[in-house]
């Protein structure tokens, strides 16, 4: 027997803690008091450094993980408040001596009690996005961008885990591995200082069935506006799956049939976990068409009357339209975990977290991005050759040069007759001795620009005209 259950208190608190005896008493997510003062370890050995001294009724911690070594329990740890603390270690199996009227106690305890405390988490658990958060792709605050959640939306947490600052502030942060709107990421369920960014109501648990109530109520107190969820509608796709687990909101009688008017049963208690065999929608007077569920009782006080009847129908929507059975899949966890199990290339160990998988996946597709070029071997790209029949200050020209050409029409007809004048004769095909001579025949002898230097001393001053009219 575990040492735990040695007093009467231990007892009543583990049977409050619905865990069978011998296994661990707490539950991941979970916060709880601490009973009475112990050491929280560096090393999930309990050694290494030790990081703090949590005190008897003063200090509470967060579990993260729990970890069976050499046949005892131990436990990873976030002492509260997250931003004074680092995580660490603890022993959750060996209880410790208390003083009695100054007599130590025979009588071992367990560190920590077994009631959760307001606030905490739960694996597997569906939450409302209270505050904005920011969905990430690993564990780290700094990661890339996955996802921006609102309040409203709902997550659904596969996994928890902690970023440790031990060298600043805040010191450990919460971090939740969600699903959200069919993608897959990180966030902070909760602000270091304990502030809740989702709203700590496990809408898988039985406290939907008092969400719905206060619903109904409000609606009656409103006349009629706003009210439960309506999840039905006869033109689009039924929101129920066969396969899927779902809990029954309100008390409504098993019928024999598909059909309203069939033979009762008995009644199903609201809050009774049921997975669906088989749906049909059949004509209600009310709304037009309502569907029914084929269902097999899985958590319930009438689990043990089905056991007569192989199978029992229940309505999924009221004479008012909305929901009977709520619309969330108690099987969703394992759907997401077997996706992100198939989604890996190498497979891992059937043991494996999800978190251990969406690792997986990053490193999968990591592996798949192209290998960045390094700096010396990269290809410099060669300057296209430049045509010799084009000016490359045309192919380079900016605005400023066309700004100048436009400025300057002048000197743009000028380069043009220039052209012209340079490519006169060359528009039929010659020989090279032709284009030699012509050449030739361009060039004035060097006598001759000896005589017209002289003229133009002799001249100076007079026309130009004067000056070449005696060499005409």
């Amino acid at each position: 027997m575990s040492m735990f259950c040695q007093t009467a208190r231990d007892k009543q608190m583990a049977k409050k803690a619905d865990v069978p005896v011998g296994e661990c008493r707490y539950r991941v997510g979970g916060k709880y008091r601490v009973r009475c003062s112990l050491d929280v370890w560096e090393g999930e050995n309990l050694d290494g450094k030790k990081i703090a001294r949590l005190f008897a009724q003063q200090d509470a911690v967060l579990l993260l993980q729990v970890k069976e070594i050499d046949g005892k329990y131990h436990g990873h740890v976030i002492p509260q408040p997250a931003f004074a603390y680092s995580p660490g270690w603890i022993s959750l199996e060996d209880g410790f001596p208390v003083v009695v009227h100054c007599c130590p106690s025979k009588k071992p305890i367990p560190p920590l009690d077994f009631t959760a405390l307001p606030g905490s988490w739960e694996m597997k658990a569906r939450y409302t996005v209270k505050n904005p958060a920011t969905v990430r792709t690993s564990v780290e605050i700094e990661s890339e961008f996955v996802h921006e959640v609102v309040p409203g939306q709902e997550v659904l947490i596969l996994d928890l885990g902690v970023v440790d600052n031990s060298q600043g502030e805040p010191k450990a942060r919460l971090r939740a591995l969600v699903s959200a709107d069919d993608k897959v990421g990180w966030l902070s369920p909760e602000t270091a200082a304990g502030d809740h960014l989702l709203e700590p109501v496990n809408l898988l648990s039985h406290q939907v069935v008092g969400i719905h109530k206060e619903s109904l109520r409000q609606s009656k107190s409103n006349g009629g506006s706003g009210g439960p969820r309506k999840s039905f509608q006869s033109d689009r796709q039924i929101p129920w799956q066969v396969g899927g687990t779902y809990r029954i909101l309100e008390k409504q009688p098993a019928r024999r049939e598909a059909d309203l008017k069939s033979k009762e049963l008995f009644n199903i208690s609201a809050g009774t976990v049921v997975t669906i065999k088989d749906l049909r929608t059949v004509d209600c007077p009310t709304q037009g068409s309502c569907p029914m569920a084929s269902i097999e009782i899985e958590e319930g006080p009438e689990k043990s009357k089905q056991e007569g009847s192989s199978v029992i129908w229940v309505r999924c929507t009221s004479v008012k339209g909305y929901d009977l059975m709520d619309t969330r899949d108690h099987k969703e966890y394992d759907k997401i975990v077997n996706k992100l199990r198939q989604s890996i290339a190498t497979p891992l160990p059937a043991n494996s977290s999800p978190a251990d998988l969406h690792a997986g996946i990053l490193a999968t597709q990591k592996k798949q991005e192209p290998e960045p070029v390094p700096e010396e071997t990269r290809e410099v790209s060669q300057p296209e050759e430049v045509p010799k029949d084009v000016n490359t200050n045309e192919a380079t020209e900016d605005t400023d040069v066309q700004q100048e050409k436009v400025t300057n029409p002048l000197r743009d007809a000028f380069e043009e007759e220039k052209a012209r004048q340079n490519n006169a004769g060359y528009g039929t095909a010659e020989t090279m001795e032709q284009q030699e001579e012509r050449k030739q025949d361009s060039i004035l002898p060097p006598r001759y620009d000896a005589d017209l230097m002289a003229k133009l001393d002799q001249y100076d001053g007079e026309k130009d005209d004067k000056v070449f009219e005696s060499d005409r």
